[in-house]
């Protein structure tokens, strides 16, 4: 076959701009690339471009070459004059400056086995000559990942709060060579969320990156990752400038509906009426799912799910959903599938997030799925390395799968990697979950008169507790709860008044306090639009009084407490005489 090389040579170059992408590409991970890309493909008898492959490229970066190879399937050529045309076309790419000059085209023909035409032209392409420059890449680009989040997060919390200086850290970063890949931008893009502590905020570094979609979008599904209440929901709105409607104007028209049929027709007019008011929006599905309309509550619960806006808490308010549809009449395993799915969306659009991976967990853990949920935080412990309280969520699945020397050992790691001090919080709250978990592991060997197990437990539990062990005649009480939207408040009369626990960490979900007498009054505390919440997901605390820990006298007292009703925003117990009421 035969071709003129200036046609073949005018084809490939209205491409260059691909090949430039490709180039650009690699430069983003090595600023100083350099090399030749020499394609072999052969031109077919229809003018279409076959059996693309490696001419004997010298560019050390493979993925750039394999992209630029792939660039070349997409040409269409003129038909050869009798039969086809191999080519081998080698381009040099270099950065500015130090690239030889473009050369003349220079063509070698020959023949190949088959006696067809081959032709070898020779050009180099400067990429140089669109902008690029060598940098110097900062002594930070060649620490490992996980150091390189440590400082990230150091430089961030100097501009906490901050968005307009966030956005000139992150390019500082990259034009330093410390986020070459796109999976390294997300989790600093993730981080500069973080250092943002206010919802608005948020939405303005969103708004500042706005230009550069990849980074803009990232910072948008962090901050839907973030919504964790209804407050949070309602700054987004606020923020972002959707039209919300009133809270108290919406319960008072609640209020005023006579008949469930009435509720349901109002949401559906107000959800028309503010289509952005996600809230308002959660309330219609629950309105659905109370009446008697399973399958339009599952078709909205649905569209719910493919909603841009659809944030971490929408997502948990969907597949909880699900989970309650799934215990009716007609639900089953499909209504559980859903749910998983619909918590497993927190993280598909964005699964580097530390924060969505760890409500999946939390989630997971919630629902006893404790096998899934302990990945998900080995996930997260590789995605923040520096987290501490990743040992106490190992710990928690651990123990939730029955495994609870494995468990102890993650909250003696918890422990020893908390503050200098046996009196530090964190301290304390990981030697507080581990009384929990060694109490009820007790509990089961003397129920089942495992004596020999009984007393390995209870002398782990006295060297584990010897820094802050109650005196004798004291209770420890200690609350624990696993569902993520659940946020109760322990309050006690140990110093003479009602005042909440001391030992208290909200999101890892365990409260602590010691009652010096052994005796007092217990209270749980929920705010109203808590208690509501709660009472519809079914969510429950465990509360665990040890008495005399560690002794052959030792009691245990356990007890799950529910909030079964919107009103249930206080549960008091008393105890007394190594007993423990409710006090209604």
């Amino acid at each position: 076959g035969r071709l003129p090389p200036e046609v073949i040579q005018r084809i490939v170059r209205q491409s260059f701009g691909r090949f430039r992408l490709c180039y650009e590409n690699g430069l983003r991970n090595n600023p100083n690339l350099m090399g030749r890309v020499a394609v072999r493909f052969v031109i077919d008898r229809g003018g279409q471009v076959a059996q693309v492959g490696n001419g004997g490229s010298d560019l050390p970066d493979a993925s750039v070459v394999s992209c630029v190879t792939r660039a070349f399937s997409g040409l269409s050529f003129p038909q050869p004059e009798e039969g086809i045309v191999t080519v081998v076309y080698p381009i040099t790419f270099s950065p500015g400056g130090d690239a030889p000059e473009p050369s003349p085209l220079r063509a070698k023909t020959g023949s190949d086995k088959e006696g067809d035409m081959q032709l070898v032209l020779q050009q180099t392409v400067v990429i140089g000559d669109v902008g690029h420059s060598k940098i110097q890449c900062s002594a930070a680009a060649s620490l490992p990942l996980e150091e390189r989040l440590v400082l990230w997060r150091e430089r961030l919390a100097r501009v906490s709060g901050n968005p307009n200086s966030a956005a000139t850290l992150y390019y500082n970063f990259l034009g330093n060579c410390e986020a070459p890949t796109w999976r390294e931008r997300g989790l600093l893009l993730s981080a500069m969320v973080d250092a943002m502590p206010a919802v608005s905020q948020r939405v303005s570094l969103w708004r500042i990156l706005f230009k550069d979609k990849g980074a803009a979008d990232t910072v948008y599904r962090a901050t839907l990752a973030r919504i964790r209440t209804t407050a949070q929901m309602r700054e987004l709105h606020d923020a972002l400038g959707l039209k919300r409607m009133d809270p108290g104007l919406l319960e008072k028209s609640l209020k005023e509906a006579k008949t469930p049929a009435d509720r349901l027709k109002l949401l559906r007019d107000l959800t028309g009426k503010w289509p952005g008011d996600l809230e308002l929006a959660l309330r219609l599905l629950e309105e659905l799912e109370d009446s008697d309309e399973p399958a339009a509550a599952r078709s909205y619960a649905r569209q719910l799910r493919l909603r841009n806006d659809a944030n971490a808490r929408v997502r948990t308010a969907v597949g909880e959903f699900y989970l309650r549809m799934a215990k009716r009449p007609g639900g089953g395993d499909a209504d559980i599938a859903e749910a998983r799915r619909t918590f497993g969306e927190i993280v598909e659009f964005f699964p580097d997030d530390p924060v969505g991976r760890r409500r999946l967990g939390d989630l997971l853990r919630a629902h006893g799925w404790f096998d899934e949920a302990f990945r998900q935080y080995e996930t997260l412990a590789k995605l923040t390395p520096d987290d501490t309280t990743l040992s106490l969520l190992l710990a928690a699945s651990a123990q939730g799968m029955g495994k609870v020397e494995e468990a102890i050992r993650w909250t003696e790691k918890a422990g020893a990697a908390s503050a200098p001090g046996s009196d530090s919080n964190a301290g304390r709250v990981a030697r507080a979950f581990a009384s929990a978990f060694l109490a009820w592991a007790r509990e089961d060997a003397a129920k089942n008169n495992r004596a020999a197990e009984l007393e390995s437990l209870r002398e782990r539990a006295r060297r584990l507790t010897s820094v802050d062990a109650p005196r004798a005649g004291a209770a420890r009480v200690i609350l624990t709860w696993t569902h993520p939207e659940l946020h109760p408040v322990l309050w006690s009369d140990a110093l003479g008044s009602p005042m909440p626990a001391p030992d208290t960490d909200p999101l890892l979900g365990l409260a602590q306090v010691v009652l010096p007498t052994g005796q007092g009054r217990i209270e749980l505390r929920l705010e109203p639009d808590d208690a509501r919440h709660a009472a519809r997901l079914g969510a429950e605390a465990v509360l665990t009084v040890l008495l005399d820990e560690g002794t052959p006298q030792e009691k245990i007292l356990r007890s799950v407490v529910s909030f079964p009703s919107p009103e249930a925003t206080r549960r008091v117990f008393r105890l007394n005489s190594g007993a423990i009421s409710e006090e209604r």
